[in-house]
């Protein structure tokens, strides 16, 4: 391969995997090398004795990350003349027929693709994965804390079942905030040893914020009438500073929010063609299709320079070759997705790591609330540079029973099996797999509400088969992942793919649109094939899509309050930033936050709790709960038509109360968000809510702190 030496990582990692010592988890930046640091072991140990199965799988969480690691391992087995396939849904039929009938070497695979093994395939698995001794699983991070984690685990742990001996597991990340959590999740209760490798590596960081003040209110699309097109405005000059700084280079650009990103590509490559320019700006995301998003990469690796838009796609470790910066359009919903992000570039030899940030703040009316004044998206993009230079990043909460996906479970081995017993059902999900906090009582109330809605029916000796409604839901191609994805419509033009758009934001026909950074027009809609025929066009309109909003941790908004009470100004603020700054910190003083966090607003009190999404949500439903109304405005709560003394009686009292929060679900306006919440029992429903959108614990000590910081005595 023509390398000089190995990187310690992969000297230590080489060390521990072939002396056997257990599981592994290996965290470096990114490229660390921490690829090759497992694969080496690896690909020695099925070198000494290759057997016909599968010998090494490696997870990974997107399918253009397999392809892109595909590559790379294909040329390191090469040498030892090992075989490496690759599974998900763009591989061809004949391939997956091959490696059914002759398994052998290391299989690269997506969880929704082991899911369609056990589902269709569950006669060959015993023989495919018999003697499987590794399973890689790559950005760990991006599966931890997630019901799509969760699947994994109980996949893999039934895939083991098949082998001889219990394989090891190896976990790669470059962004782990908790390394013994990280280790925890990897082995998932088992006795195994974990052994943990992390990189040291510095790098230089080069950053600039830079700031926009908007004289007027903005639209952000998926929340009003579409992203605004005036040229004369902000983003306009956003979009000229970003020409100006990325022309001519690879970079990448990305944002929260997928039609934000086509409007600023649409109106780049405008402004490139006004300026006599080429129109090198590509748009990236997981709403365009396949082709599109392939021909963005593999423009990205040619020699030609371009520049892509993007949402989350291209955070993880797609080998897009060689970034010279990376931008950021507001920020980004974690310092770890902010750590992987600023990762991609800076990858040569004594280059820095470059990232700029793009914060438009809006000029607040005469009339705005008093929060509004404190340019809440510049502090938390300043908050999280300060964060990431600190070393610091998000730890996921990994302790949620998991429900949706455990529906999910349970009908996926009934499938595989044609029916099981109950206890051994249990025994394979629950006491053996990663759902040991759910109870006997809960899972047999979870049976009982699955067979209620014909999920499942028990046979006369016990066991338990798919009902009619189970079987349609397992033939069904939407059930091999775990996570629940919008409606959506195909667009296509001349027969060719474009992307999908969600069915509750779909163009009349007739109407403009801006997709894959191009303009078109809709000329025709299908509701029972779900597809929109478009044609190129003039006119434009941002889409609007799904999502695009994340919770934030409280060490966030901590940080964002402190940067409110200090003097220094950032040097890697631009002249504006800084200003926005310096005009936050003299609003906050006029407000008086330094000493209380109760605040006046016409009728309303503004209680700044400067804490997670979680807590707010919380303590937003302990006001309801006790008949005031309440808003959650992200860094603190507004109680409408109330008095100062009322809300901080409210608090007291609730520092005294030993609630498990089941009495707040019933004041939540929503409380299904995952795949399967609609055939939990009301109980288990109100729990999972409970354990994956509230914080009680941190509620309390939130309310405590308020209270104790105003000096507050309660009245007799």
């Amino acid at each position: 391969m023509g390398w000089n030496q190995l990187r310690p990582i992969q000297v230590d990692a080489i060390s521990w995997v072939l002396d056997g010592r257990g599981d592994l988890v290996i965290a470096a930046e990114t490229a660390g090398g921490k690829t090759e640091a497992a694969f080496l072991p690896v690909i020695s140990r099925i070198a000494e004795n290759q057997k016909p199965s599968v010998q090494a799988i490696y997870v990974g969480p997107l399918k253009a990350l397999i392809n892109d690691q595909f590559s790379r391992l294909e040329d390191l087995c090469r040498h030892a003349e090992i075989a490496v396939h690759r599974w998900h849904g763009d591989v061809s039929a004949s391939a997956k027929r091959k490696l059914v009938r002759s398994p052998t070497g290391i299989l690269l695979i997506t969880p929704e693709s082991i899911e369609s093994l056990f589902v269709n395939r569950s006669q060959h698995l015993a023989r495919v994965f018999g003697s499987l001794e590794f399973v890689v699983v790559d950005e760990i991070h991006s599966f931890m804390g997630t019901e799509r984690g969760t699947h994994l685990l109980s996949l893999l742990n039934r895939l083991e079942s098949l082998s001889s001996t219990r394989p090891a597991r190896i976990g790669l990340s470059a962004t782990i905030g908790d390394m013994k959590a990280a280790c925890e999740w990897l082995k998932n209760g088992q006795s195994t040893q974990v052994g943990l490798i992390s990189g040291t590596g510095e790098r230089d960081l080069a950053i600039i914020v830079h700031g926009y003040l908007k004289k007027r209110p903005v639209t952000i699309p998926g929340a009003g009438e579409g992203f605004p097109g005036d040229e004369g405005g902000d983003e306009y000059a956003i979009a000229m500073d970003i020409f100006q700084a990325l022309k001519g280079k690879t970079n990448l650009v990305f944002g929260n929010q997928k039609g934000k990103l086509e409007y600023y590509t649409d109106l780049l490559n405008r402004i490139s063609i006004g300026n006599r320019y080429p129109p090198e700006f590509l748009v990236h995301h997981g709403s365009l299709s396949k082709q599109v998003r392939q021909a963005a990469e593999h423009d990205m690796r040619s020699d030609r320079p371009s520049t892509t838009l993007c949402t989350n796609t291209l955070e993880l470790g797609i080998d897009v070759g060689f970034i010279d910066s990376v931008g950021q359009l507001d920020p980004p919903f974690s310092v770890g997705s902010l750590i992987q992000r600023m990762g991609r570039s800076g990858r040569t030899e004594g280059a820095p790591a470059k990232l700029r940030f793009y914060i438009q703040e809006v000029e607040p009316e005469p009339r705005s609330p008093p929060w509004h004044n404190l340019h809440l998206s510049l502090l938390q993009a300043i908050a999280m540079v300060e964060l990431l230079v600190e070393g610091w990043c998000e730890t996921p909460q990994v302790t949620s029973p998991q429900y949706s996906t455990l529906v999910q479970q349970i009908l996926s081995v009934l499938a595989q099996t044609g029916g099981i017993g109950a206890q051994e059902l249990y025994s394979v999900l629950v006491r053996k797999g990663p759902f040991k906090r759910v109870s006997v009582d809960d899972f047999r109330m979870l049976l009982q509400s699955l067979g209620d809605r014909d999920l499942l029916e028990q046979m006369s000796e016990g066991d338990l088969i798919l009902g009619l409604r189970g079987e349609r839901i397992v033939r069904h191609y939407d059930f091999y992942a775990a996570f629940a994805t919008p409606e959506e419509y195909r667009i296509v033009s001349d027969g060719r793919d474009i992307g999908t758009l969600p069915s509750l934001y779909l163009p009349q026909v007739g109407h403009h649109l801006i997709l894959a950074g191009k303009r078109w027009k809709v000329v025709s809609r299908d509701d029972k094939a779900k597809l929109l025929v478009v044609n190129k066009a003039r006119g434009a309109k941002a889409p609007k899509f799904v999502g695009g909003y994340g919770d934030i941790d409280a060490n966030i908004r901590c940080k964002m309050l402190e940067l409110l009470v200090q003097d220094e100004v950032p040097t890697y603020l631009d002249r504006t930033a800084a200003t926005l700054l310096q005009t936050s910190r003299s609003s906050a003083s006029q407000m008086g936050i330094h000493e209380s966090s109760f605040f006046e607003s016409g009728q309303d009190i503004i209680v700044l709790t400067w804490t997670s999404s979680r807590i707010n949500r919380t303590l937003e439903l302990v006001g309801r709960c006790a008949g005031f109304k309440t808003i959650d405005i992200g860094v603190g709560l507004v109680f409408e038509d109330c008095d100062e003394g009322r809300v901080q009686n409210l608090l007291h009292d609730y520092t005294t109360l030993d609630s498990s929060g089941m009495e707040l679900v019933q004041h939540a306006d929503v409380l299904a968000f995952e795949k399967y919440d609609e055939f939990l029992p009301p109980l288990l429903l109100a729990k999972a809510f409970v354990e994956t959108r509230l914080d009680i614990r941190g509620a309390r000590a939130v309310a405590a702190e308020l209270v104790e910081a105003t000096d507050y005595r309660v009245d007799s």
